[in-house]
């Protein structure tokens, strides 16, 4: 991702990744690897320890997935 800029809190590097969760196709892992869209964090997530970016720098992962809550009953 061009535009994706958050900043590194061990390194304070912006040169980062988010990641993304879940069962991928050989295809989309293979486009993934020349692009460089995302750094890829499993089929499993876990809410509230699941790192969601990772610095090409330092080479640490960092933020935490949580839950958004839905306001609609």
């Amino acid at each position: 991702m061009e535009n994706y800029k958050k900043k590194c809190p061990h390194c304070g590097s912006k040169s980062t990744l988010p990641f993304a969760y879940g069962l991928m196709s050989d295809e989309v892992q293979q486009e993934n690897a020349k692009e460089e869209k995302y750094v890829w964090g499993g089929c499993v997530i876990h809410i509230n320890s699941s790192p969601t970016d990772y610095c090409n720098d330092c080479k640490k992962s960092f933020g935490v997935l949580s839950k958004k809550l839905n306001n609609k009953t």
